[in-house]
């Protein structure tokens, strides 16, 4: 069952795409010539009168597309998408990784509602660490990192990462609402093979439920305005994350042997919906909503950047064709598109591979 879930998932992130793509092109007068569900051949299919779109459900439940007159080549018509202005069509093309980002966000505000959130706040000191040795307080919230602001417990686990030996300066905002810098000599722990500063951090935020059961309904404007804020930070610290590790794989600081594709993910979501049906149907639904939004805000992203076959790449030919005046060389787009292609499956084959590998061995 897990596995079908998955696949739903990944169907209905990409449905959400290409949506986005269908929704701001018909607002900017393009044809859509057919909006498909699904990959392969056709199951059932109609044709709006009004619009002329076909509508159609295709075999395999694995995405679907928009296809729109004038994009791939371009046709001198009303309605076509070569037509339009670079900016509308940069509109368009942006449109489908904005819902992937925006859908992310929904969920995470929805997540955030039922299970509440961790704030900056020290729960816990290791005596004989350095935020002890510094001055920090149990209670105390951090609101800083060397200058990084700390805006959600997340932060936290991303800024540590790059945390080393030299003296931190830390930010911090005690119980009595006075603020203060202390500089904190991190300490290198054996146990998690890396340096820290000494803290437990995590104050735990009640979900609405519990707040309103516990405060009464006068709780919720502060409600609203917390949950939007934490699902906003929430979801800025995924996109870091998203960043940073494509940067670190373009670098070569991580091999493709530490990614993981469509395969490893349908197998860890497998095991997660397991793990989580066990407990409870809520503990299902949070782990659902949790995963989609996850890889909603990696879809997103990813779709962003200047790569061959993606929208990102899309969108950095029409920026050169906003800024000079004149659309890049078909031809040349193409064979870039091309080339780019092939390089990207031939990295989805390899991530793959590795993905079954794990699998299996």
């Amino acid at each position: 069952m897990g596995i079908v879930i998955a696949i739903l998932v990944f169907a209905f992130m990409i449905m959400i795409h290409e949506w986005g793509h269908f929704i701001v092109a018909r607002k900017n007068g393009v044809f859509v010539k057919e909006f498909a569900f699904g990959m392969g051949p056709k199951i059932i299919s109609r044709t709006s009168k009004k619009s002329g779109t076909e509508y159609s459900w295709r075999l395999f439940p694995i995405g679907g597309f928009c296809s729109m007159l004038g994009e791939d080549e371009p046709v001198s018509e009303e309605g076509s998408f070569s037509e339009k202005s670079v900016w509308r069509r940069m509109a368009i093309v942006a449109a489908g990784p904005f819902m992937n980002i925006l859908t992310a966000f929904v969920f995470t505000v929805i997540l955030v509602i039922m299970t509440g959130y961790y704030t900056p706040a020290v729960r816990d000191l290791n005596p004989a660490g350095g935020a002890a040795a510094a001055g920090m307080q149990t209670g105390d919230t951090i609101l800083s990192i060397d200058g990084k602001k700390v805006h959600i417990y997340q932060d936290l686990s991303y800024i540590m990462i790059d945390i080393g030996e030299k003296p931190t300066e830390v930010v911090v905002r005690h119980l009595d609402g006075t603020k203060e810098t202390l500089i904190v000599t991190p300490e290198y722990s054996e146990e998690d093979q890396r340096y820290l500063l000494g803290i437990t951090v995590g104050a735990e935020n009640l979900g609405w439920k519990d707040a309103i059961a516990k405060n009464g309904a006068s709780a919720i404007p502060g409600l609203i305005g917390s949950t939007f804020r934490e699902a906003f930070w929430e979801m800025l610290g995924n996109v870091r994350i998203v960043i940073r590790s494509f940067v670190q794989l373009i670098t070569g600081q991580i091999g493709t042997s530490q990614v993981m594709g469509p395969i490893g993910i349908v197998q860890v979501m497998d095991d997660t919906y397991s793990q989580a049906a066990a407990i409870s149907f809520r503990a299902l639904i949070v782990t659902i909503l949790s995963l989609t939004a996850l890889l909603s805000i990696n879809l997103g992203v990813m779709n962003l950047f200047p790569i061959p076959a993606l929208d990102g790449s899309h969108l950095v030919f029409l920026l050169i064709e906003a800024i000079f005046r004149k659309p890049v060389n078909k031809k040349v787009e193409n064979i870039i598109y091309l080339v780019g292609f092939v390089l990207l499956l031939t990295v989805m084959a390899l991530v793959a591979y590795q993905d079954i590998r794990r699998i299996v061995g």
